[in-house]
């Protein structure tokens, strides 16, 4: 009997999608991200070596996605998440940043505050110390700029994911269409996307890439066919 069966596709493939999606297909900017060294990623990929559980935990905490992601090979939402310290994402973090006194806690957040140390509530409340629900009750008024910065941080990166993956949509758009002649269908697109990045794009997202890369292609038509004025 195996040992540690959670391991459901095979290694090659899952981490092969995991290192094109992330880092472009180079092994030791991947290992660097995720903490540990080439020769064990090297043996996750062969399959020699398995992940311990909290090792794969911090995999999926570097990785932005679930465990479960982690081990079906699923590449759909994958972000970079820094680590700051070896399965730090495992560690409980102590909250006794209250004995420092509310004067000492306020000026260290107008601080972070100003400085833009914190991208949101909870990064400012861990540089504290202290919990989100004891930083609202503490300064309300900072603290709901944070929660605004989060969320217009979110939303930059929801524009750069979605970005991302319509650049890797419409590359295998472009390929197809100059391999064939003429413009492939979304099908054909996912196929191909698939392949090459391991990305799977949703329906109803297809469409609106497929939309904009036609677009894309028929601007370019339109300029090389446009009468030049006479001089």
């Amino acid at each position: 009997m195996r040992t540690q069966s959670w391991i459901l596709l095979d290694s090659k493939a899952r981490w092969g999608k995991f290192r094109a999606y992330l880092y472009a297909d180079v092994a030791i900017n991947f290992a660097q991200h995720l903490g540990v060294g080439k020769g064990a990623l090297s043996g996750w990929m062969s399959g020699d070596v398995k992940p311990s559980l909290p090792r794969l935990v911090q995999i999926a905490y570097c990785c932005g996605c679930a465990v479960s992601d982690v081990i079906l090979g699923n590449t759909v939402m994958l972000r970079r998440v820094p680590l700051s310290s070896p399965l730090g994402a495992l560690s409980p973090k102590e909250r006794d940043g209250f004995k420092k006194g509310k004067e000492s806690l306020l000026a260290e957040l107008d601080a972070i505050v100003e400085s833009g140390a914190a991208s949101n509530a909870k990064e400012a409340a861990d540089q504290l110390r202290v919990s989100e629900k004891y930083l609202r009750r503490l300064a309300p008024t900072q603290s709901a700029v944070l929660v605004q910065r989060g969320a217009e941080s979110r939303q930059t990166q929801t524009l750069s994911r979605r970005e991302f993956r319509f650049d890797a949509f419409n590359q295998s758009f472009s390929t197809l269409a100059a391999q064939r002649g003429f413009l492939p269908s979304r099908r054909a697109v996912f196929a191909d996307a698939f392949e090459r990045t391991g990305i799977r794009f949703r329906f109803n997202e297809g469409q609106d890439f497929l939309r904009r890369a036609r677009a894309l292609v028929e601007n370019q038509m339109s300029r090389k066919i446009s009468p030049r004025r006479a001089p």
